[in-house]
């Protein structure tokens, strides 16, 4: 796979609710990461630590 397309978001948030849910979420998976780790990180806890349901992480 093209390296640039794994860079690349499929969705950009077109609103500025939007925008803040992603960075809201990327803000999350990095705490969780470092929290975690790689191995116990997971959806449900990154959607728990944005304060997102688990349908707007998925979204």
């Amino acid at each position: 796979m093209d390296k640039k397309a794994l860079l690349t978001p499929r969705k950009v948030g077109s609103q500025q609710r939007s925008r803040a849910m992603i960075e809201a979420l990327v803000e999350a998976t990095a705490r969780a990461l470092i929290k975690e780790g790689f191995e116990r990180a997971n959806t449900n806890r990154i959607a728990e630590e944005a304060g997102v349901s688990i349908g707007s992480l998925y979204q």
